[in-house]
């Protein structure tokens, strides 16, 4: 299947444990979501509703040691909510990123911020967690490839 540019396509992400991973192994996960000018009216609503539903899809209350944090990025990074297992409070914070995005593309600096929300989790989490970074963009990074495939 080929995907022109700027085609709407849904995708559905299934976290699963991994080989080895045992149940109750605590699992993090940070939501890295664009914020810039070109996510203005419809695409930030879309990675607003996905978030969402990758929120529910975790099925937090049922999973304890499931984490999620929200990392949104334009010019610069942000953490928009700390790792947390709340869904009401994950919920609000996706509330405060607003409709109205402004500024560039900087997805380095996204990335960054979700690496060290992870770093700061491990160092607290009683055993070592699988982490996961999930970036909503519709953009490339200001700056090209190079710098957002070293932060990854």
């Amino acid at each position: 299947m080929c995907n022109l540019l700027g085609e709407t396509i849904d995708v559905r992400l299934i976290l699963q444990p991994r080989c080895g991973q045992t149940a109750g192994q605590p699992l993090h996960v940070v939501l890295v979501i664009d914020t810039s000018a070109s996510m203005q009216g419809q695409p930030i609503m879309q990675a607003k509703n996905a978030a969402r539903g990758f929120i529910d899809d975790l099925k937090l209350a049922d999973h304890a040691d499931t984490l999620l944090g929200i990392v949104s990025f334009n010019n610069s990074a942000e953490t928009v909510c700390p790792l947390t297992n709340q869904i009401a409070k994950l919920m609000g914070c996706l509330s405060k990123l607003g409709n109205a995005p402004t500024g560039g593309t900087d997805i380095t600096s996204g990335l960054v911020e979700a690496g060290n929300m992870l770093k700061k989790g491990r160092k607290q989490a009683p055993t070592r967690p699988s982490t996961a970074v999930l970036l909503l963009s519709d953009g490339t990074n200001q700056a090209g490839c190079n710098p957002v495939q070293r932060a990854a």
